[in-house]
């Protein structure tokens, strides 16, 4: 099912798609929309993991125990 949406985009940015969208997609009918459908996902895909990296940031990540008292413990010296 598909949606229309209206927004403002930069004029660069927007040649700068639809050339890119032209290259990959050809000049079909619905090759734009099709491109533009593509980068929304990868770019929520992109934002949910980069969310999920700082959550994990966040959070801290447990490793165990420290198992030596100072660094001298670490090497056969």
């Amino acid at each position: 099912m598909s949606k229309i949406i209206t927004a403002a985009v930069e004029e660069n940015a927007e040649k700068k798609f639809r050339n890119a969208a032209k290259a990959i997609y050809g000049d079909k009918k619905g090759a734009y929309g099709k491109a533009l459908s593509d980068a929304m996902r990868i770019w929520a895909d992109k934002g949910l993991k980069k969310r999920r990296a700082v959550e994990l940031l966040r959070e801290g990540i447990h490793m165990g125990k420290l198992k030596y008292k100072n660094r001298e413990d670490l090497y056969d010296r």
